[in-house]
């Protein structure tokens, strides 16, 4: 495997400093080497809210590739909008994300599997589910 597209809501866990996230993370990157499109860089770049943050973000985006959209991806997530909008939701973000993995042919990991496991093609890495919350003892 060339690499690992990362997708948008796995860096912004890491940004919040989940720890499910940033294991999974660092999961991936002894796997392969890590890369995002560029609508996940815009998209978490977008998130900061001040500097501190937008440097942050910046710092997290340093380790990994930033993938240019281009005529393939464009062209890729033209059927999953189409095909999917209505009976999945399917949004343009995720499908230039999705098209980006299936594009170069590496796997996607992501936080939010449904927005994904339906699209043909797709190899949609295994993420954990979030943890229950827990009761308090009474």
């Amino acid at each position: 495997m060339d690499f690992i597209l990362v997708d948008s809501d796995v860096l912004i866990e890491v940004l919040r400093q989940s720890p499910v996230a940033t294991a999974e993370l660092l999961r991936a990157k002894t796997a392969a080497p890590l890369a995002v499109s560029v609508i996940t860089r815009m998209e978490i770049v977008v998130g900061s809210n001040n500097r501190e943050s937008l440097q942050r973000t910046e710092k997290l985006l340093q380790t990994v590739r930033v993938l240019p959209l281009n005529e393939e991806i464009s062209a890729t997530a033209d059927a999953p909008v189409t095909q999917f909008h209505l009976s999945h939701g399917m949004r343009l973000a995720d499908a230039l994300i999705a098209a980006t993995a299936l594009a170069h042919d590496v796997p996607l990991l992501s936080r939010n599997q449904r927005d994904f496991r339906f699209i043909p093609g797709l190899k949609l890495l295994p993420y954990p589910p979030a943890a229950p919350a827990v009761a308090p003892s009474t």
